[in-house]
């Protein structure tokens, strides 16, 4: 080890010599008197500890009006959220705005999971002054419709100063116009077909007995645990007691469907029921003569007259990707949906 390495070394060992004598005579000053000969290390250690302590108890204060100051500032944003925030300080007053495009079903865009979620942040929007369903749709399941309509009425009722309007362009048909009598008012466009109130059940029948089935060897075999089983088959014809058990059910279901027209609309409506519940289609100017439809008019001209406002807050759920990629694949979509369709499903269309 050379020279100069060396007296570096005892210049280090010196200074922290004197660092130790600086803490040990601070000590003496604040424990003189209490000081016994040979704690002068444990003394430091425990001075040095309690000013570990003293920064502690220095930080904890500062953590303490952080938290404080943080908790302020949190029940002013939640408090004032809907203030600062509102859409109207972007866009000036404006209605709620729900979108009902497509065909109703449990896989279909317009679907009591999608819908209803969204009726509800509708409702709930204190600073819209309604709520406006946009709709264009020929209908579908009776099932779906029917719990849709049930919770616009719900909410109707459960907000009793917020109105609901239906604006519809191209169809509001059968299931469609089973969701749009569940509001306070239905505009259509002159050329908007509406109406078909009433219920359908699709299918086909195969005939394996046929030479073409036959020669290639077909034959049906279907083994079922109760005789009702195999019920309108499409392997065999309908008997007459299969036609008249699906002329019930579809019967039930058309009831069903007049029922929720006539609780919102009996006071509307012009015409004899069995013409407005055939299952007939009108264009929109031949259903405002009927009672079925309020009014011919569209989207800006309800939002300035109704709700005297322009904007929307559109509450809409938007579709998955998945979704995305299935709506651009559409006719192949639609094929698929027609060869796995359940024969015998009820629809309203």
């Amino acid at each position: 080890m050379s020279g100069n390495e060396k007296n570096t070394m005892a210049e280090e060992h010196t200074r922290d010599e004197q660092e130790l004598d600086e803490d040990e005579e601070q000590v003496k000053k604040r424990y003189q008197g209490r000081m016994r000969s040979g704690d002068q290390i444990t003394t430091v250690m425990v001075d040095r500890l309690l000013t570990l302590y003293e920064k502690d108890l220095k930080y904890r204060k500062i953590r303490v009006l952080f938290i404080a100051i943080a908790i302020f500032l949190g029940s002013t944003y939640y408090i004032t959220f809907d203030q600062i925030w509102n859409p109207a300080n972007f866009i000036g007053e404006y209605a709620a705005m729900v979108r009902l495009q497509g065909e109703i079903g449990p896989d279909e865009k317009i679907s009591a999971l999608n819908i209803n979620p969204a009726l509800v942040k509708a409702f709930k929007d204190k600073n819209a002054k309604g709520v406006v369903l946009l709709m264009n749709s020929p209908g579908g399941s009776p099932v779906q419709s029917s719990i849709i309509h049930d919770r616009i009425i719900q909410l109707r009722q459960q907000y009793p100063d917020k109105r609901v309007i239906v604006v519809a362009e191209d169809v509001l048909a059968s299931g469609g116009y089973f969701i749009a009598s569940g509001a306070e008012a239905i505009y259509v466009n002159r050329s908007t077909l509406i109406g078909s109130i009433g219920a359908r059940m699709d299918g086909f029948h195969i005939d394996l007995n046929k030479s073409f089935y036959t020669d290639l060897g077909l034959q049906r075999r279907t083994i079922t645990a109760g005789g009702r089983k195999d019920r309108l088959s499409m392997f065999k014809p309908a008997s007459a007691e299969d036609m008249a058990w699906a002329q019930s059910i579809l019967k039930q279901t058309h009831e069903h469907f007049i029922d929720a027209v006539l609780e919102t609309r009996a006071d509307k409506l012009k015409e004899e029921h069995d013409v407005l519940f055939s299952g007939e289609l009108w264009n929109g100017a031949e259903a405002v003569k009927l009672g079925l439809a309020d009014g011919l008019s569209d989207l800006t001209t309800v939002l300035k007259e109704e709700f005297d406002v322009e904007g929307v807050v559109d509450y809409t759920p938007a579709p998955s990707f998945f979704a995305k990629i299935q709506q651009s694949y559409g006719v192949f979509a639609e094929f698929a949906k027609m060869l796995t369709a359940k024969s015998g499903s009820i629809q309203m269309r």
